[in-house]
């Protein structure tokens, strides 16, 4: 009797086994778009007056975008003020098309190459439109 309940048991282990999710995709996280706007730090001037209130001179943002087998997409949108303080959660961001992305449900933003490495950006809102320009963030975050 004995030796069949270790069977039953060591049957209902394997079973258990066969059926957990690697940890091994903890640590394996690909880029969902090669584009140098997605998961690079950026500095942002725009033309308008009260966006540029928000967005803090100096700062630097960085839309991060990973997909997992296991864990789905990933899109945040991260900021900095400088590398000492570290970075904060700024939004959820979605793709609406290769070079656009729809920020927390309400701003538009899209994104094309401009001088250099720096990007061209519109972003549009029910309330408010902006142009301006997004850089690559130096070493030092600034």
């Amino acid at each position: 009797m004995g030796y069949r309940k270790l069977k039953l048991y060591l049957s209902f282990m394997l079973a258990l086994t066969s059926c957990a999710v690697s940890p091994q995709d903890t640590a394996h996280y690909e880029p969902e778009e090669d584009d140098m706007f997605v998961n690079n730090w950026l500095s942002l001037e725009t033309n308008n007056i009260a966006l540029n209130q928000v967005v803090a001179k100096g700062s630097c943002y960085k839309f991060y975008e990973f997909t997992s087998e296991y864990y789905g997409d990933y899109r945040k949108l991260y900021g900095r003020d400088s590398l000492e303080e570290g970075s904060y959660f700024v939004a959820d961001w979605e793709r609406t098309g290769t070079d656009s992305v729809l920020i927390s449900d309400k701003y538009e933003l899209i994104y094309e190459e401009g001088k250099g490495d720096c990007y061209m950006v519109y972003a549009y809102s029910s309330i408010m439109s902006a142009e301006g320009q997004a850089c690559p963030c130096d070493e030092e975050g600034q």
